[in-house]
């Protein structure tokens, strides 16, 4: 309408200062609207592939890797081979009576083992450079320097028990997460599993015992309750 929309504070306050004043709120209202609208086009798209066995976004879990769907729709997972040794590796370990804070120290070691370079852990009692988190791994890959210690109890804890180093699909973070499950009741599988059943059972056993420490569980009510 011809107005020069010259808002600046602290000016005195014409009609055409009020005016800009009123559409630097519109322009506000609508950036907002618009981010509202993204907003719930992703959680859309979220809740729309959750049900499907394809990959949204991020890092994959540890022992895979993000490729194209067999279907030529969007990402899925397949197994990376290094991570899958690397998981092995942890997982013998684990059942061989190492505690999570040996094992991650182990992971943070430096070796110059020739045996181990080219990111290769093999069944040596060693650790190359490359033996990083897959969130290292993606650091890395930007040109980023991987952290000087990335593996803790808690990386390989998560590692060991957690349904996505057995290929299944998850939503939530941390202690909330729980495995999604299709219309039938099922998991639903992304990637092939990473240990068979039978290592896996007695994967969470070991986790499990470290987890009790040798303590065994009560079932009795505490009299002190309330």
């Amino acid at each position: 309408d011809g107005l020069t929309l010259d808002y600046r504070p602290g000016v005195a306050k014409g009609i055409d200062s009020m005016m800009a004043e009123l559409f630097v709120y519109l322009g506000s209202f609508f950036a907002q609207l618009e981010l509202n609208r993204f907003k719930s086009r992703a959680q859309d798209s979220h809740r729309a592939l959750r049900q499907m066995d394809r990959w949204a976004s991020g890092v994959p879990p540890l022992g895979f890797k993000v490729v194209e769907h067999p279907s030529g729709k969007g990402k899925g997972l397949a197994t990376d081979e290094v991570g899958y040794r690397l998981l092995h590796s942890m997982a013998r370990r684990l059942l061989d009576g190492w505690s999570y804070v040996r094992i991650a120290t182990w992971l943070n070691a430096a070796y110059t083992d020739p045996r181990c370079a080219g990111g290769h852990v093999l069944d040596c009692e060693c650790r190359d450079g490359a033996a990083l988190t897959n969130m290292d791994r993606a650091r890395v890959a930007k040109g980023n320097p991987p952290k000087s210690r990335p593996w803790t109890t808690g990386t390989v804890i998560d590692a060991m028990t957690s349904p996505r180093t057995q290929g299944l699909k998850m939503t939530g973070k941390g202690s909330a997460a729980v495995v999604v499950l299709d219309d039938q009741g099922e998991p639903i599988r992304l990637a092939p599993p990473t240990f068979d059943a039978a290592t896996w059972k007695q994967l969470q056993e070991a986790a499990l015992l470290r987890k009790l420490n040798g303590r065994t569980p009560t079932v009795s009510t505490n009299p002190m309750l309330g």
